[in-house]
Order: structure tokens, then C-alpha cells, then sequence
């Protein structure tokens, strides 16, 4: 199976140097560990609208999305379990998922669903910072 470029990614929407618009998605990178900027898509056309930065987006939240859905998913199969039916699967030392588990998936997805969808305030957990508005591109409304 032929892996993904792992995460995070980020969206830029922006007008370059030259006055020109500019739409793509790259790794975030890390210079600590000397790790470039990766460009995953890049949008080839002269006027990025408001619904191609959406897609952006959605598209650069897609690590994180993919993450919060394969732990809930996980989560999901503990508890569907009664406690001996895990305890029989997961050996004597199982301990079922706790309130605060679950709180944590929940902000595991709100998290990716406030990235994805650039909606910080109704979907993260409180005391998250919403993102900066996107870029208002040149002919577009």
C-alpha cells in the first residue's frame, strides 16, 4: 500500500510577489528537523474563487480528518464491546474507555472539522484560535 505525505498540511491562498493569486497545499514542514515545504496540490488557474480556497482547505485538513476518524472509529469498536468480550480480546489488563477518552476524540474531530471546514469557533473546543480570514483575491468577490 503506497502511504500518503503525512501531515500536517496547511492551505495558502494568497496573492504572490507579482501581483499574481496563488492557490495550493503543502506540508507545514519543520525546520528543526530540516524537513522542506512539500506542495501536495496546486490550483492552475488565474482566478482561485472563494469555493477553490474552500477546497483548499478541506484538502489540507485531510491528515487531520483522516486521524480523527480512524480514532473515533477505534473508539467506537471499545465500546461496542461489552467489558468481558474486550477484556476476552484485549487481555486482563483492559481497561474500557473513560469519559475523558471520549472527550478527547471529540476535540480530535472538532479540531479537524474546524480546519477543513475554516469555522474555528463553531465546531473547536473552547480556547481555540480561529484561523485568519482567507486572502480576498483580486476580481473575486
Amino acid at each position: 500500500m503506497i502511504e500518503h505525505t503525512p501531515g500536517p498540511w496547511e492551505k495558502v491562498c494568497r496573492v504572490d510577489h507579482t501581483g499574481e493569486p496563488e492557490l495550493f497545499v503543502q506540508t507545514e514542514g519543520d525546520l528543526q528537523k530540516r524537513l522542506a515545504k512539500k506542495r501536495i496540490v496546486t490550483w492552475d488557474i488565474p482566478y482561485p474563487d472563494n469555493a477553490d480556497c474552500a477546497n483548499a482547505g478541506l484538502i489540507a485538513a485531510a491528515p487531520e480528518l483522516l486521524k480523527a476518524c480512524q480514532v473515533a472509529a477505534d473508539l467506537y469498536d471499545h465500546l461496542a464491546l461489552g467489558t468481558l468480550e474486550a477484556a476476552a480480546k484485549y487481555g486482563p489488563d483492559y481497561e474500557p474507555p473513560t469519559q475523558s477518552d471520549c472527550l478527547e476524540v471529540r476535540n480530535l474531530l472538532a479540531d479537524a472539522i474546524a480546519k477543513a471546514t475554516n469555522n474555528a469557533k463553531k465546531h473547536a473546543p473552547s480556547g481555540a484560535a480561529p484561523e485568519s480570514p482567507p486572502v480576498k483575491l483580486r476580481g473575486k468577490e
